[in-house]
């Protein structure tokens, strides 16, 4: 989930090409709305990656808390750029398992994909 469409791209054609099926939001209620979705259809999604910071929506912090009420053990990655003001420490007391900093690097995206199967 990320609110800039470039960077939905660039992150769709990341996963799809460590071998993910991808589905991307804008904010957190799409974000939300495709999750519930998938359950309901009893898929699961490997992780979660939110944005931190969505000026014109709901952000990922928002997001996490309103689907572990539903789903306590959703896997949640953060990405965040340096201007969002949250270190990783507070990213991970709120719930993430881990945070990506922007601009994301494949090799990165991978690692931390591996250590949440793992």
């Amino acid at each position: 989930m990320d609110d800039d469409a470039t960077v939905r791209t660039v992150f769709r054609r990341m996963l799809e090409r460590l071998g993910y099926e991808v589905e991307t939001a804008s904010d957190g209620v799409q974000a939300a709305e495709l999750y519930r979705r998938a359950h309901a259809r009893a898929e699961s999604f490997a992780a979660v990656i939110q944005d931190t910071l969505v000026p014109k929506g709901r952000d990922g912090p928002e997001t996490l808390t309103e689907l572990r009420q539903e789903h306590p053990s959703l896997r949640a990655i953060a990405t965040s750029a340096s201007s969002d003001g949250k270190s990783t420490e507070q990213l991970c007391r709120q719930g993430f398992a881990a945070v990506l900093p922007k601009p994301v690097r494949l090799e990165e995206m991978a690692r931390v994909l591996n250590a949440l199967s793992a």
